[in-house]
């Protein structure tokens, strides 16, 4: 008996209620059948059937939302996967607002600034851009030993970032709608680094350090859609807005 009860235990929660139901039904079955015919005792049995079904996916339900009330589409692979689903956001909230602004904590920009120009700067509907971008500052010597060698983080890029960024704002494009992009670098080794897209969307990614080196940005990411009635949530969103604007104001202009 004790084996029986041990592998109930490790049922789903979906198939116990159902095994309950079943045995509920068996056990009534004999007294049932006795004022019922066949088909009255199988539809009997069916409805309990049914109950348990639409209980057990009630319950499921429940407790997944409960488990993950801020957890939207959940994990993404990594910079390039979010970039990705950014340009589906956008597009929306262009749709709705007509505007859109981005807070970047950045690395070293590998593949952002070309995704600004792609997917921004040349995209005929969209035509009012704030962009804050924030990348590693390679004078730093808080980071010059972090960077470049194995890690992912390289000085090559961050330069050719910034460059790239100059000779966006010089396009005709960026004279003739109205966008704000603006660079600065910050010198402290981070922690963590993403996107926000118009104080509702976040893409929050998270550095690692191994073997005394900087690592970040194929990392999976973590998407949160902004809801005010989840405090873990809300919290996401203001470590990163906290960060963010610390970091901005004491870092350094470089666009």
């Amino acid at each position: 008996m004790k084996k029986y009860l041990e592998f109930y235990k490790q049922l789903p929660l979906n198939i116990k209620g159902l095994a309950f139901v079943l045995i509920i039904a068996a056990a009534l079955a004999v007294p049932i059948s006795n004022k019922f015919d066949t088909i009255g005792l199988v539809i009997i049995l069916s409805f309990l059937v049914i109950i348990s079904i639409l209980m057990s996916w009630i319950t499921l339900k429940s407790l997944k939302e409960v488990q993950n009330p801020e957890l939207v589409d959940g994990t993404i692979g990594n910079v390039k996967d979010v970039e990705s689903r950014m340009n589906k956001i956008i597009s929306d909230e262009i749709n709705k607002t007509g505007s859109v602004e981005i807070l970047n904590y950045g690395l070293d920009m590998e593949t952002v600034v070309q995704w600004i120009d792609y997917q921004l700067v040349n995209k005929p509907n969209i035509d009012s851009i704030i962009y804050k971008g924030l990348i590693v500052d390679i004078e730093s010597t808080a980071l010059r030993k972090l960077i470049d060698g194995d890690s992912n983080i390289k000085t090559h890029y961050a330069k050719h970032a910034i460059l790239k960024m100059k000779e966006l704002i010089s396009k005709p494009e960026c004279n003739k709608k109205d966008i704000d992009l603006k660079l600065r670098s910050y010198s402290a080794p981070p922690v963590m680094h993403g996107f926000m897209i118009n104080k509702k969307h976040l893409f929050l990614g998270f550095t690692e350090i191994k073997n005394h080196k900087l690592y970040g940005g194929g990392f999976p990411y973590q998407y949160y859609k902004f809801q005010k009635s989840s405090d873990s949530n809300v919290h996401c969103f203001q470590v990163f807005n906290s960060w963010f604007d610390y970091t901005w104001k004491n870092a350094k202009e470089v666009i």
